[in-house]
């Protein structure tokens, strides 16, 4: 995601669309297509935000955001 967001930040958005046209899985590549879909009719402002949220979303996903987590939750303890 941060990749396809420092592209568009870029103006490389052939590369965003090379890139999201390459997942074969299929919830990756739903996000990907309205990534995709977004920059093809030059809603740069959409596509940014799509991204901006999907790695928002992803990191919250991550072990590093749980642990981060947990540590502040443990100062409550």
């Amino acid at each position: 995601m941060v990749i396809l967001l420092d592209s568009l930040k870029a103006g490389q958005t052939d590369k965003v669309v090379r890139f999201t046209r390459q997942n074969k899985d299929p919830a990756f590549a739903k996000l990907m297509a309205a990534i995709s879909e977004a920059v093809s009719n030059g809603e740069l402002g959409t596509a940014s935000i799509i991204i901006f949220l999907a790695a928002g979303f992803a990191y919250q996903h991550s072990l590093d955001y749980y642990l981060g987590l947990r540590s502040y939750l443990d100062r409550f303890r």
